[in-house]
């Protein structure tokens, strides 16, 4: 006999003995039946198998709210834990039926390290063969992003959500999921705009530093309010052409900066401002050659 404080059950492939078992009033179990209930006691435990307990939860709420991309990194990694752990676990029953919690690498509830290592683990049998096999290399990627407590900037994040853009993308031609997919994918796209929002306005304000700085620095050499000798004028102008000159060249470092070309060899654009000049004279005389031209 048995208590609610102190329940004995008994398992056995036996169905005679599970039966003797029955009579003297223990709880018998057949290898179904025991599956059965601890995927039951799984669920409720888990609630649903698709919580993330992520390791990666900011210790200070407030801080993850200050830095902007503190943020992405915890609403991506909320996003994708949800999304991989209702697709690992539906492919896993696909493959492996009701066993498939005594076959899967890690048994929930999952961490995203815990997702992205099952994803390795069972990638020849199970995912390799529902998408292109090389997206491994991109669970690998977003395993060292993501789990390996590297220190993230604005490149990296904007090129780890791409990888998950393009990988959602490959398995919503399989299935939504229960819809859990749709969602993360719009979740991921609000991210990169939010990115790239974020990235722009921290260039457009080093921009505006710079600006400043060349016009404090500039204020002396400014147009005077009265005229100026025909001379000093041409002077003058030729001064503030040179500085449009100049600053056009910090903006367009700015750009290659941001967008990492750091294998092209700029040096062949910085031509000085009297070379560019000198082109555009020449570039103005051949216009006015095509407009005689046009006009006879």
């Amino acid at each position: 006999m048995h208590t609610k404080q102190n329940q004995i059950s008994f398992y056995r492939d036996d169905k005679n003995l599970c039966s003797k078992a029955l009579v003297s009033e223990v709880k018998a179990l057949c290898k179904a039946e025991l599956v059965t209930a601890l995927q039951k006691l799984i669920v409720n435990s888990a609630d649903g198998c698709t919580s993330l307990q992520s390791k990666k939860e900011p210790k200070d709420l407030g801080e993850a709210s200050t830095d902007p991309l503190s943020g992405v990194i915890h609403d991506l990694e909320k996003s994708l834990g949800e999304v991989l752990s209702s697709i690992l676990q539906t492919e896993m029953k696909i493959a492996y039926g009701d066993l498939w919690t005594e076959v899967v690498y890690r048994t929930p509830p999952w961490t995203l390290a815990d997702l992205l290592e099952c994803y390795k683990k069972h990638w020849i049998a199970v995912f390799g063969l529902i998408i292109p096999r090389s997206f491994l290399s991109t669970i690998e990627y977003l395993s060292t992003q993501l789990c390996k407590d590297k220190k993230a900037n604005h490149a990296t994040m904007k090129q780890v959500l791409q990888e998950t853009k393009m990988l959602l993308e490959t398995f919503s031609s399989r299935s939504s999921y229960d819809g859990t997919l749709p969602q993360a994918s719009a979740s991921v796209n609000t991210l990169c705009e939010t990115l790239e929002k974020n990235s722009s306005e921290a260039t457009c304000e080093k921009m505006e530093d710079v600006t400043l700085i060349q016009h404090t620095e500039a204020g002396a050499k400014s147009l005077p309010a009265e005229p100026l000798a025909q001379g000093n004028r041409h002077q003058e102008i030729w001064s503030v052409l040179e500085n449009v000159w100049n600053t056009m060249n910090l903006y367009r470092l700015e750009v290659f900066q941001k967008l990492d070309l750091s294998t092209i060899d700029t040096a062949q654009y910085r031509s000085s401002f009297k070379e560019a000049f000198l082109g555009l004279q020449k570039l103005m005389a051949a216009v006015s050659e095509i407009l005689a031209g046009i006009q006879l």
